[in-house]
């Protein structure tokens, strides 16, 4: 079926201060799945490149498997510096939409954010709606998405969201979660197309805030539900999945 569209609410890094940036992300975190997207982050080029590179290392235009999700790691110089580049803006997300006293906190006790990052192939399908990638929410802090076409859909309603969430944690799959109908969910439109930054809340938002009894955090009832639809045409998708880790597995990238 067609689904309808939704378009996020849209914070500009370059012409944002730390007050608009908290009030725009304010409004997108009460919709039914929190998110909001990201303008001049500052590394659209390298991320093209990363793409790029990724898709020549693993030969994905002679791409012949059955896989609708191919998950490629990131491990050279670029990807490195594509990882601090996602972190700094994580940083800066966390200082203007939680307060400084957050980051600040977890220093205190040996902690801080890190991120895992991989870019992930569809190759694309016949475009009646398959899904590459089940009904699922993020194990994160929350989730910086980069994709280069359509496919990330969310629920659209309080309600679906509700009584997902009585599930318990949805689990990657095409059967989870029964109590969410097509007509409930819609397409992420304008993130993929302008070049934005994604940000959708995971549930380590969700069992942080209510530890920390974080204002902004306590805002938000649950993570963002999502799913990936195939697309007709092939598609990546380069996700930076921020966690709450110790200073010394983020130093020793082992986590």
């Amino acid at each position: 079926m067609e689904h309808e569209t939704v378009d996020p609410v849209v914070i500009d890094l370059e012409c944002d201060d730390d007050e608009t940036i908290r009030l725009k992300a304010q409004e997108g975190l009460a919709a039914p799945a929190p998110l909001f997207a990201l303008r001049n982050y500052g590394f659209e080029d390298l991320i093209h490149k990363v793409r790029d590179a990724t898709r020549s290392r693993d030969q994905l235009d002679g791409f012949s498997g059955h896989d609708k999700c191919v998950s490629c790691e990131l491990t050279d110089k670029l990807a490195a510096t594509l990882k601090q580049r996602c972190r700094e803006v994580a940083g800066r997300l966390c200082d203007a939409v939680l307060g400084e006293e957050f980051l600040a906190e977890l220093d205190r006790t040996g902690r801080t954010i890190d991120g895992r990052q991989s870019l992930r192939y569809y190759p694309g399908g016949d475009g009646t709606g398959d899904i590459a990638l089940g009904p699922h929410v993020d194990n994160t802090l929350f989730t910086m998405l980069w994709a280069d076409g359509p496919g990330f859909q969310v629920v659209t309603t309080h309600e679906a969201a509700e009584s997902s969430s009585g599930l318990g944690l949805p689990s990657i799959g095409p059967s989870f979660p029964q109590g969410v109908s097509e007509d409930k969910w819609a397409e992420v439109a304008q993130f993929w197309s302008e070049d934005l930054l994604l940000v959708t809340v995971g549930q380590e938002w969700i069992d942080v805030g209510a530890e920390s009894h974080n204002e902004m955090m306590l805002r938000v009832k649950r993570a963002a539900l999502h799913r990936v639809a195939l697309p007709k045409s092939p598609r990546h998708s380069l996700p930076f999945l921020v966690r709450i880790v110790s200073q010394a597995e983020s130093e020793a990238n082992n986590w």
